[in-house]
């Protein structure tokens, strides 16, 4: 017991959160090291907590109480220590409590958010802490006559925000704007976050991160930069921002962070103006071991200007992505939404809250929900939040009517409600992808191509 008292086991740069449950215990661990996340449950999560915050005395007494020899401890580490794939610490966990997020299938993950938010808890928080960006991208939800630093969430409003939505059980924070690099304060904030023991989750056009800046972010609990990268080709890349030389600041940024072992995420809005390219996109990411999310999602402005919509790509386009194995719109496996489920995990998971305070389902859904300094009334009591999250699949108007709703991959209520001011209103453009996921599916499948698919007149 010796390696316990002298903390030989220490865990660096890996951050946790432990959730007491009716029925058992709950944990998240973040490695920063390896970006992976492990979970426990019931008494390995109670043994990993215990070992991480008490003393030596407290430790002991723990593992007398649940008959537990120095022999399994030191398997129990051992274990944690695989799962976490770490270099640093010395040894074991029972494996059968352990579960990595890397083999663990996306149902089990979101069984463990699912429990967490059947106990009352709120697990994620995005907060846009400026409305100031650099560049102006033709594609962005935000009416750009907006962007301006007037009426932001002050440093100690965010400092009050991250003490209320700990109490409710956050772990994961995302960041965003505008873009977050325009506050000079953003160090302060994340430095802040980090002594929480929280990790964050960066949005960003990386076109303000220098060496410097990449090296102070390295000290913060960063899981991830989330960067956006349209073209492979700076003209392209450039002409989407409306901003020169941003591909090669972008560029270069991200080849820095993977420098420092920050974990980076590329996402590309395709659009027709850059859609030729996508594939470049997608083996640059390969090839450099980074996450690519590849989106068609092209909504109308937070003011309802529908102005964005004609950058969209065609039908032809989509039907490209659709047959294509390497993308995330592959047609081959359909899964029909359930008409029990919920339309998405909009405010169920996570809320959102933008500049200047106010709170929203997520970022897109236009739901006021009230001021942030109520944020623990709201997540609690908030009649309004509780009656959206009763809403089901089965509950939009159009839902099931047609054959192409197998084919829908979710119901977006925020941009429903953009599009038609009306959020149980199934959007126009999802219900349009929908006919040609299952046209294509048919191709696949080796049905008729030129079978007919019934119009639904909403569209």
């Amino acid at each position: 017991m010796e390696f316990i008292k002298n903390r030989e086991y220490y865990f660096d740069r890996v951050i946790y959160r432990y959730y007491s449950c009716s029925d058992g215990a709950q944990m998240i661990i973040n490695n920063l090291n390896n970006h992976t996340v492990t979970y426990l449950e019931d008494l390995s999560a109670m043994l990993f907590n215990i070992l991480e915050t008490s003393s030596y005395e407290e430790i002991s007494l723990f593992l007398n109480e649940n008959d537990i020899s120095s022999m399994e401890l030191v398997d129990f580490i051992d274990d944690l220590r695989e799962s976490l794939t770490l270099n640093c610490f010395a040894r074991g966990t029972s494996t059968e409590n352990v579960e990595s997020e890397e083999s663990s299938s996306d149902s089990q993950v979101l069984d463990f958010h699912e429990k967490l938010f059947e106990e009352g808890y709120l697990f994620n928080f995005h907060m846009d802490i400026t409305n100031e960006c650099n560049i102006r991208c033709k594609h962005c939800y935000h009416p750009f006559e907006d962007y301006c630093i007037n009426g932001c969430l002050s440093l100690g409003d965010i400092e009050r925000i991250i003490d209320d939505i700990y109490d409710l059980g956050v772990f994961s924070i995302t960041l965003s704007g505008g873009e977050p690099f325009m506050r000079e304060d953003i160090y302060e904030v994340l430095k802040y976050i980090s002594q929480k023991g929280m990790c964050i989750d960066l949005f960003t056009n990386a076109t303000l991160l220098d060496d410097d800046s990449i090296g102070k972010l390295s000290e913060f609990n960063i899981n991830k930069v989330s960067i956006s990268l349209y073209s492979m080709e700076d003209k392209i890349h450039d002409g989407i921002t409306q901003c020169k030389g941003s591909y090669r600041k972008t560029k270069e940024a991200i080849g820095k962070l993977k420098a420092k072992n920050i974990n980076v995420e590329l996402k590309a809005v395709l659009m027709k103006e850059n859609f030729s390219g996508y594939k470049e996109l997608l083996r640059f990411a390969k090839d450099n071991s980074y996450k690519m999310i590849l989106d068609t999602s092209i909504t109308p402005k937070l003011n309802s200007d529908l102005e964005p919509i004609g950058l969209s790509i065609s039908e032809e386009q989509y039907r490209k992505l659709c047959l294509d194995k390497e993308t995330n719109y592959y047609a081959n496996n359909n899964k029909p939404l359930s008409p029990n489920e919920p339309s998405c995990k909009a405010g169920r998971y996570g809320l959102y809250c933008d500049s200047i305070g106010n709170v929203q389902p997520c970022i897109s859904f236009k739901l006021d929900l009230g001021k942030v300094s109520e944020i623990k009334r709201i997540w609690t009591r908030s009649e309004v939040l509780k009656k959206w999250l009763n809403i089901r699949n089965k509950d939009y108007w159009e839902y099931g009517k047609f054959t192409y709703c197998e084919y829908c991959l979710e119901i977006c209520a925020g941009i429903a409600q953009l599009e038609n001011f009306d959020f149980k209103k199934c959007e126009k453009s999802d219900c349009y992808k929908s006919k040609i996921r299952e046209r294509v599916h048919k191709i696949l499948k080796g049905g008729d191509y030129s079978e007919k698919v019934e119009d639904k007149e909403s569209c």
